[in-house]
Formats: C-alpha cells, structure tokens, sequence
C-alpha cells in the first residue's frame, strides 16, 4: 500500500512540475484584460519606453508578414538604429537598410526621409544626404530639421546657393536654435558677408559651451578673412563665363559604357515547433507465436518419433521519450548589400560567401566537389544612355540547412533562393526585382479517445505536434552611373530631386524669394577652405521629442 501512494504521489509531483513549466512557456500577456499581447501591443509599449532591445523581435514577426508596410520598417529600423548606437554601431548599415526601404514603401515618409539622410551625413555621402533632405523638405516644407539637414550637406559639397537658401529658411523656422544661427553663420561666411561674425555671437549665447564656440567663431572669422581677400579676382582676371558657357554646352556628353548596380537581398526565415504530451498506446504491439515440431527416426524394426508445440505471447521493448513539452526555433536573418560595376555587353560576377569542399567517392578513385554558399550576383548591361540602363541581373542566396535527406553518410542540405530578370530601370530609381511571403502551418496529433482529452490524463495519452513556418524574401536594385577620379562629383551635378526642390521653392517652401537671382549670383563663389565635420552638427531629428512623435505617427499609419 505504501508503495501505491508513493507512486501516485510521485506522479503528482511530475505533473505539477510539468503544469508550471507549461505556465512559464505561455506568450506575454495583457494587465488589464489578462489575453495573450499581440505583436502590435508588446512593440508599441516597448517603443514608447525606448526599450529598444525589447522592441525588435515583435516588430521583425510584424515585418516579416508584411514586408511592404513602410511604416513597419521604419519602426523596426528605429529600433535597431537606437540599438546599434547602445551596442555595435556596425548594425547602423541595418538600420540604413530599413529607412530606404520605408522610403521606397511609404512614400513621402518623412520621418524616414530624415533619418536616412542623418546616417548619409554620418557616412560622409553628402550628395546622397543631400537629396535625401531635398525629398523630406519637399514632403513636409513647414519643418525646420529636414532644412537643416540640406543645409549642413550643401555646405559639405560646397554648394553655396543651395546652402544659403537652407540656412535662410532654417533660420525662418527655428530661429530659437542654435544649430539654426550657426548654420546661416556659415552660409554667410563663405559669401564674405560682415554678419556672419553677428550670427556666430548669437548662436554663442544659445550655447553653454565657451570652447565649442571659440572653435566656431574662429572658423566663421577664417571664411570672412579669405573671402574678403578675395574679392573681385574673377573679375580681375578677365573671366568671360557668358563667351564660354555656349562653348560647353555645345559639346554632347558621350554615353556611358559602365553602370554600378546595387542589389539588397532581404531574406528572413522562422520555425516553431510545439511538441505536446506523449501518447503511450501509440506504438504499443503485441506479438503472438506458434510452433508445432514432429521428428521421427527409425533404425531397423525400431521407429521414435518426437512432437514439440510451442506457444508463446510477447511484447516487444517499448521505448518513449518523456519530454511531454518541448519548444523548438529557428530564425534566420539575412541583409545583404552586394554592388558591382559592369561594362556594357559584358557580364561581371560578385560572390561573398565560403566555398565547401565534399568529398565524392568514385570507382577506383575520390575527389573534392566544391560548393559555392553565399550571395552571389551577376550583371550583363545590355543598354545604357545618360539617363537608363537595360541590363540582366540574376541574384541568389544560399546556406546550410540542418536538414538531412537519405542515408548517406556524407550530405549537405543547401538552402538555396535566385531570382534572374530584365529591367529597364532609370538611374537612381529602385526596381522591386522579387519578392515571397510564404506562411505554412502543420499540425499532427494522435490520441486516445475520452481518456486523450481528460486534463493532466491526456499529457500520457494524446501527442500533437504543431510546426510553423514562415519565409519572406525582398530583392532590390538600384542602378548609378559611376564616380571616377576623371568624373568626381561637383556641387552643379544635383539629384533630380535637389532641382525639383528648387523648381518649386517659389510655390512651396518661400514665396518671397528669387530662387534664380540667387542661384545665379552664388554658383561663381569660391571655396578657399575645405569644410570640416566639427563645424556644424551631424545628427538630424534624434531628439526625444522627434522620435515620440515619429513613433506615435507610425504606429498609428502602420496598423491602417
């Protein structure tokens, strides 16, 4: 009898133990209402509290279902942008990746836009910045950041009308900042104007920081000195830019016979699986065997014969595994930005990645068989002009799988996605090459009848297994003509995008300025020092407030 109750209490501490470990592997749930938190509600709290670390895995589920929703990524980006910055800078090039792609999804996404445009800052791509701005200034002309921005990456290209026209409206908006004041500081430095020093003064008294501003007046007062010194020496020269314009114009560029592609692969893919109970009767067999054996001999006039029957019941050995719950993942992630420059008629080749060698047995003889895993691309341009390119590109991506089919002994499961195609895409425009979402549920169970749905009873009588998967792929190319050291970039070479801002400057951005007057009397300045990073602030719309109000936009569009 003692031992009966030992038994039973012994199962019950199993099943308590089990009970609780089950309560510990149920998803988060709501406070107030007690239901499992969706996605949407664990990222939004996450976010609003700036746990950023927190707010990436439910936001990545969220992107993966819907890969196009621009305002998902940008959230995402955000996240993984405040995260890089905390732990491994090197991951801002995801964050990169995500703003462009909210850009191209949600278009007009200023919030995006500006970003995008404060990590080009960062990286030094002025021009890229440069029209980044130009495009949110144009989203959004009310908004001083997006102005700023424009103005601080004109200065670095040396654009000088483009520079004056963001630092006057900079100012006009944001008067009250001090990245305002010394922005338009510098506009009118570069120009040998008196009040430069005036707006580097005020700007000082804005700041509490007497070395910072020291350092900014002293360069305000080297742009004034070689400005004013050089005052007139075009006109002293003799410089006819009237007799020599037609000159330039007459001459027709040649068309290009290179182009630079740049593809990014987006490659994300989850497993779950959910084990559940064990079902004891499932495999449970009984074996029953029957035997009758008659022998007979005979010598001379003596015969014996014998008789055996046999009988028997047995039960195989029965073997179960006794991990009634069990949880398994795997989730991978893939960003990759491969470019490549190509000539025109001829493919060009990029591969990144490992090459593995498999051993293959032959009749007398082995050899190696290499295996490529990695990204690779290839680009046969078969058009370019000034302004498009008609190319093919095929791209594929490839890794290692855990998977093993049939029973060899030496086999490698590659997983393996490609995508070739023709486009005709203009410089600078971004073609959606290809995409999948692929979502697959499967679900198994064997159980008991009555007894395999009793509570507790059923965790011995009843197996169910649930596996999910999900596979999302995004392949984008964006075309350039390419930077030489005999083609270097200039402040005239502007993006399509720069000179639509300034097309529609009078209509949308200020009225009362003369747009033409002013670009015609800058772009003959010269540049006689090379600006440096110190002299104006990188960082665009990172402020608390900006990204709460970034944040509560974007949760609010995502989910419409």
């Amino acid at each position: 009898m003692m031992q009966r109750l030992s038994t039973v209490r012994m199962f019950s501490v199993a099943a308590l133990t089990l009970g609780l470990g089950a309560c510990a592997m149920q998803p988060q749930r709501d406070v107030a209402t007690g239901a499992p938190a969706d996605d949407w509600s664990v990222a939004a709290a996450a976010l609003r509290g700036g746990a950023w670390a927190d707010a990436e895995p439910p936001l990545a589920r969220l992107v993966q279902q819907d890969l196009r929703n621009g305002h998902l990524q940008f959230l995402y980006a955000l996240a993984q942008e405040n995260s890089a910055r905390k732990t491994d800078r090197a991951r801002l090039q995801l964050a990169e990746v995500g703003y462009a792609n909210a850009a191209r999804f949600a278009s007009g996404n200023y919030w995006a836009l500006l970003r995008l445009g404060a990590l080009e800052l960062e990286r030094g791509d002025w021009a890229a910045a440069q029209s980044r701005f130009a495009e949110a200034a144009l989203d959004q002309p009310q908004r001083w950041e997006a102005f700023y921005g424009l103005g601080v990456a004109s200065y670095h290209r040396q654009d000088t009308p483009l520079l004056y026209l963001a630092a006057k409206r900079t100012v006009q908006l944001a008067s009250e900042r001090e990245d305002a004041q010394r922005l338009a500081a510098l506009a009118l430095a570069v120009q040998g104007e008196p009040e430069a020093m005036t707006m580097a003064r005020r700007a000082a008294r804005l700041n509490d920081d007497p070395a910072e501003d020291a350092y900014f007046e002293r360069r305000v007062a080297e742009y004034l000195e070689l400005a004013q010194a050089d005052t007139g020496t075009a006109s002293d020269a003799g410089i006819d830019d009237t007799a020599a314009a037609p000159v330039r114009a007459a001459r027709p560029e040649p068309a290009p016979t290179q182009v630079v592609v740049e593809v990014t692969i987006l490659l994300s893919s989850m497993l779950n699986n959910k084990n559940r109970g064990v079902n004891l009767f499932d495999g449970l067999r009984v074996l029953y065997g029957y035997s009758n054996v008659l022998q007979q001999f005979s010598e001379g006039l003596t015969r014996q014969s014998t008789r055996t029957i046999t009988s028997q019941i047995s039960s195989p050995q029965l073997d179960y595994s006794l991990n009634l719950f069990n949880d398994s993942g795997q989730y991978y992630n893939v960003v990759a930005r491969p470019s490549i420059t190509a000539h025109l008629g001829r493919e060009s080749q990029f591969f990144a990645g490992r090459t593995i060698n498999v051993e293959v047995s032959g009749v007398n003889l082995g050899s190696l068989q290499p295996i490529d895993v990695g990204v690779q691309l290839v680009v046969t341009p078969e058009y370019i002009d000034n302004r498009r390119v008609t190319f093919r590109l095929d791209a594929s991506r490839s890794f290692l799988t855990q998977e093993q089919i049939g029973t060899f002994e030496n086999s490698l499961a590659l997983f393996r996605q490609s995508v070739g195609a023709t486009a005709d895409v203009e410089f600078g425009q971004t073609l959606v090459l290809s995409a999948l979402s692929e979502q697959v549920q499967d679900k198994s169970f064997s159980k008991v009848p009555v007894v395999g749905d009793v509570p507790v009873a059923n965790w011995l009588t009843s197996h169910s297994v649930d596996s999910q998967r999900q596979e999302s792929l995004l392949i984008l190319v964006t075309p350039s003509l390419p930077l030489s050291y005999d083609t270097p970039d200039s402040p005239g070479r502007r993006s399509k995008t720069v000179e639509s801002l300034l097309e529609l400057w009078h209509q949308r951005v200020d009225p009362n300025s003369d747009v033409n007057a002013i670009i015609k009397r800058l772009e003959r300045s010269h540049w006689l020092r090379t600006p440096k990073r110190g002299d104006l602030k990188l960082r665009v719309g990172n402020e608390p407030a900006d990204q709460r109000e970034a944040i509560e936009e974007s949760l609010m569009l995502g989910r419409v």
